[in-house]
């Protein structure tokens, strides 16, 4: 069995006040199942796969909203996507796990900043 490497992010949100964190490593599948894998491209307009990395690079929130549901599931949370992303249900979002994403899974070198969130209302804007 091949050792998992370590994550290049982890990505931690609140959806409702309730913590979720999910590991992205650099690899093809991300660390994620096939389900999982295709519950994101559903969710994020088909991005996948290193597209990953570029559109957390740009702050993408459909995709962190998208790895957000995606987390939450992985939890064993139901989370109703639709609330997510229509701004129903409260998407907050620690930008540090965020900070610096690789341009590519083969350039993947996480970086360490100062703490800081923000809340996302219906699922636009960025940082604050």
């Amino acid at each position: 069995m091949a050792a998992v490497a370590d994550p290049v992010i982890v990505l931690r949100v609140k959806i409702d006040a309730q913590p979720f964190s999910l590991a992205i490593h650099a690899r093809p599948d991300l660390g994620l199942t096939p389900r999982e894998l295709g519950r994101l491209k559903r969710l994020a307009s088909g991005v996948a796969g290193t597209d990953i990395f570029e559109a957390l690079k740009v702050l993408d929130v459909e995709v962190i909203a998208a790895l957000a549901v995606v987390a939450a599931e992985r939890a064993g949370s139901s989370v109703d996507a639709d609330a997510v992303f229509d701004g129903r249900a409260q998407l907050e979002i620690d930008w540090t796990s965020l900070a610096d994403p690789p341009t590519s899974a083969a350039a993947a070198d996480p970086a360490a900043t100062s703490p800081s969130t923000s809340t996302i209302p219906g699922g636009t804007g960025g940082p604050s």
